[in-house]
């Protein structure tokens, strides 16, 4: 199973575990999410 990579504050990273910052994220259909194994640490 995979999941969107998140830091602890709940915010979505890229895929250089930057923050997508929330404006980037509102009414945008491709964004730059990264999805990891469920058990990812």
């Amino acid at each position: 199973m995979k999941v969107i990579l998140k830091n602890e504050n709940g915010d979505f990273l890229d895929e250089n575990g930057e923050a997508i910052p929330r404006e980037k994220l509102d009414g945008v259909w491709e964004t730059n999410k990264v999805l990891v194994d469920s058990n990812y640490k």
